[in-house]
């Protein structure tokens, strides 16, 4: 099951996908994985999901900083708190 931060993540990269029309298929040759292996990880009922050496080399090929596809980590998810651990 993906958490929040993973279908976060997982929706970032989907918009920049389709902000620059780049087909599944395309991340997957970035990524060097199989073709539907973005569908996988797009589909939030499959535990796939992209690594962070994938995200990074997503983030590379569209020229972006990788704190763009990464949530704010001070504010996703909520910190715990010392007594939580």
């Amino acid at each position: 099951m993906k958490s929040d931060f993973d279908k976060e993540i997982i929706e970032r990269i989907r918009a920049l996908r389709k902000e620059f029309g780049v087909l599944q298929r395309g991340i997957a040759r970035v990524i060097g994985t199989a073709h539907n292996f973005p569908q996988q990880v797009e589909d939030f009922d499959s535990p796939c999901k992209y690594s962070a050496e994938q995200i990074y080399f997503i983030a590379q090929y569209f020229m972006v900083p990788v704190s763009t596809i990464y949530p704010d980590l001070d504010t996703f998810p909520p910190k715990l708190e010392m007594a939580d651990r």
